[in-house]
């Protein structure tokens, strides 16, 4: 009986030695841990300077060239993280009504075949198929993209060789494009259906847009949704 009741006594005290700690002792407030996500690197957004950036453009006549220009009126380049670098991204508008080559004439034929009073603007994005481990050295990316223009889109690829110094992002595309595929044709014309453009692109990071560059606003009604 004895044992039984000294057993019981140091049961009790260790239940109120417990009890005392747990009133006499604040414990520590902690901060949970909780596992996040590491934020993925945001894209580096360089808005195109339109006074510097050109669009020119020729086409076979006959014996000659047509040569001329289009404004582009508002773009970005944008370098997009990849796996191990960057790769590069175009946004461009380009205004139809815009061409200039030199005869009002050939301006307003070109106007009519493309469509251009109908649908004012041509849209075109590429992004780079290779990875770009070092923006700042010059190198030759080929552009996968597509290009709307009176109111079709289809798929455009280009060469392009791009360089990033300091905060301007210059970007050089060599494009052909087909207008029979745009439901064009300049045969008629006695003009070759192959316009071959030379896109000069300087972009800035200080005129880069606060918001993102919305390509479907200036994309024409035969687009496919979510352009760009």
């Amino acid at each position: 009986m004895r044992r039984l009741l000294i057993a019981v006594l140091v049961v009790l005290l260790i239940i109120a030695g417990g009890v005392a700690y747990l009133f006499l002792n604040d414990p520590e407030d902690v901060d949970p841990e909780l596992p996040t996500a590491t934020p993925a690197p945001q894209s580096r957004i360089f808005g195109v300077d339109t006074e510097t950036t050109t669009l020119a453009f020729s086409l076979d006549l006959g014996g000659g060239t047509i040569d001329g220009t289009f404004d582009i009126t508002d773009g970005t380049l944008l370098l997009v993280p990849a796996e191990d670098g960057w790769k590069l991204q175009v946004n461009l508008i380009v205004e139809g009504q815009t061409v200039e080559t030199g005869s009002s004439i050939r301006n307003q034929l070109l106007i009519i075949a493309l469509k251009a009073k109908e649908y004012p603007y041509g849209v075109y994005t590429g992004l780079s198929e290779e990875i770009i481990t070092d923006p700042e050295e010059e190198q030759e990316v080929l552009l996968v993209g597509e290009i709307e223009l009176s109111g079709i889109q289809n798929p455009q690829n280009g060469l392009t060789t791009m360089k990033l110094d300091g905060d301007l992002l210059t970007a050089d595309t060599r494009l052909d494009i087909d207008f029979t595929d745009f439901g064009a044709d300049f045969s008629a014309l006695g003009a070759s259906n192959i316009m071959a453009i030379d896109l000069h692109i300087e972009a800035r990071a200080d005129l880069a847009p606060e918001e993102p560059l919305d390509l479907d606003e200036f994309s024409g009604e035969t687009a496919v949704p979510g352009f760009g």
